[in-house]
C-alpha cells in the first residue's frame, strides 16, 4: 500500500474558504487547468511562489518539506516578488475569508 502525498495547496486553499476559480484567475488559469493541477497535485515552481505569497507562508511549508507553516519575512516575500517579476498588483492576500488586492 502507498501512501498519497498530502496535498498542502488544496488543504491551505480550503481553509481560507477560497474557490478553485478565484485561485485560478489569480494564477492565469482556467479554473478547469487548475483543478487539474490541483486534483494530480502537480505544480509549477510560479505557482508555488505566488501562492507562498497569498497564504503568507513559507514555500518550505508548500512543499511538505516543512511541517511548520512560518510567515514569510518581509525580505523574503520582496524577494519573491522582485525576483520572478510578480507585479505588486498581482501580490494578495487573504484576510478574513477574503482576497485582497494590494
Amino acid at each position: 500500500m502507498t501512501l498519497e502525498k498530502v496535498n498542502i495547496i488544496r488543504h491551505m486553499r480550503i481553509i481560507n474558504h477560497i474557490t478553485q476559480e478565484t485561485i485560478a484567475n489569480y494564477l492565469y488559469y482556467t479554473r478547469i487547468e487548475y483543478n487539474r493541477k490541483e486534483r494530480k497535485n502537480e505544480y509549477n515552481l510560479y505557482i508555488y511562489l505566488k501562492l507562498a505569497i497569498l497564504y503568507n507562508v513559507n514555500i518550505s511549508y508548500l512543499l511538505g518539506i516543512s511541517n511548520k507553516a512560518e510567515p514569510l519575512t518581509r525580505n523574503e516575500k520582496d524577494n519573491i516578488i522582485n525576483l520572478y517579476n510578480i507585479k505588486e498588483n498581482e501580490v494578495i492576500n487573504v484576510n478574513n475569508n477574503d482576497i485582497n488586492y494590494i
